[in-house]
């Protein structure tokens, strides 16, 4: 009878640990999330910013620009954005 309270035992507390590492797996995975969608964000941002909020993308301008005078835009210091 103790040989299986001790089983017993060691199931609830396996189910415990395992319980505990899918929330951590959870949160983590909800953490990883949270930070692509803030970089995306700030990706787009960036891009509606170059961009003009034209509609064209930086790919489609800089081939553009590139086309009609075929030299690689400059960007001043004020125009750059920091991300932490």
């Amino acid at each position: 009878r103790l040989a299986a309270e001790r089983e017993i035992a060691s199931f609830t507390d396996a189910a415990a640990d395992a319980r505990r590492e899918h929330q951590r797996a959870i949160e983590s995975a909800e953490k990883a999330r949270m930070e692509m969608r803030s970089l995306l964000m700030t990706h787009l941002a960036l891009l509606e910013r170059t961009s003009g909020g034209n509609g064209l993308s930086h790919i489609e301008q800089t081939d553009s620009q590139t086309a009609q005078n075929a030299q690689p835009e400059q960007v001043t210091e004020t125009e750059r954005i920091t991300v932490y």
